[in-house]
């Protein structure tokens, strides 16, 4: 079955950029938690990252190749649609990141222009 993850704002609000296909091995439910990994060579952001609270982040990597970051989102719920013309269903799995922190960070790396510019301002001093 096709899925869709489409992320969210803490407060609702789509993301339009953050929006996935992928393939589930396992159903997801709204107990799981999920992780988006977002590959970066952002040096302001990775030194925000290694300075500040990382509840809900995770960093790995170094200046060679790059740095993982991972951020930890909750499963806020599940969606099931069926096309019975064609006899296939597709799940959207809605999630939001796990505190303000990881949603900025999220936003950042999806695109900077979608953050609170107090935290872009944060980031790149």
């Amino acid at each position: 079955m096709n899925t869709i993850i489409q992320a969210t704002t803490i407060s609702g609000g789509v993301i339009e950029e953050a929006k996935w296909s992928i393939e589930f091995n396992t159903s997801p439910n709204e107990s799981h938690k999920l992780s988006l990994s977002f590959m970066t060579n952002d040096q302001s952001l990775i030194n925000y990252i290694t300075r500040s609270d990382r509840r809900g982040i995770l960093l790995d990597g170094d200046n060679t190749e790059g740095y993982s970051v991972s951020i930890e989102c909750d499963i806020n719920s599940i969606k099931h649609m069926i096309d019975t013309g064609s006899s296939t269903g597709t799940t959207i799995v809605i999630v939001s990141a796990s505190n303000r922190t990881s949603e900025q960070v999220l936003l950042y790396l999806i695109d900077p222009s979608l953050c609170s510019v107090n935290f872009v301002k944060t980031i790149t001093s």
